[in-house]
């Protein structure tokens, strides 16, 4: 994400072409623990109409999520291409299913992929 951002100070004219082509928005790249939900909808919606893709690591900190994130994950659920979550712990997936991210239709889901640290909860996707 920050390579994105950082293209577009570059000058005037890389900043009008990049926020005109949304297909440089579609891979959001975040680590949790420095995810800002203002940012990632941002992305969201500079990539629109176009399927995200939505990568999200947790690297093994067990961080606190900004929970302003899951209605943002939640509404653009329908343009959600793939949906990467490394290194979750199952407090994490218990929050994505509850916050109603994982219960919604992923009409252009192709990819789905979680790697886990501890074990799933034992009412994972139910």
């Amino acid at each position: 994400m920050e390579d994105v951002v950082r293209i577009s100070l570059v000058c005037r004219y890389w900043r009008k072409i990049e926020l005109s082509t949304p297909r440089i928005w579609t891979q959001v790249h975040v680590v949790l623990d420095r995810m800002d939900p203002v940012i990632v909808g941002r992305f969201c919606k500079r990539s629109s109409p176009l399927p995200l893709c939505i990568h999200a690591d947790d690297d093994g900190r067990k961080t606190r999520v900004d929970p302003a994130i899951y209605p943002v994950l939640a509404v653009n659920a329908p343009r959600i291409r793939e949906f990467v979550v490394s290194d979750a712990d199952s407090r994490l997936l218990e929050t994505l299913q509850a916050r109603d991210v994982l219960t919604r239709p992923f009409p252009l889901m192709e990819t789905l992929w979680i790697a886990w640290s501890t074990s799933l909860p034992a009412n994972f996707l139910h």
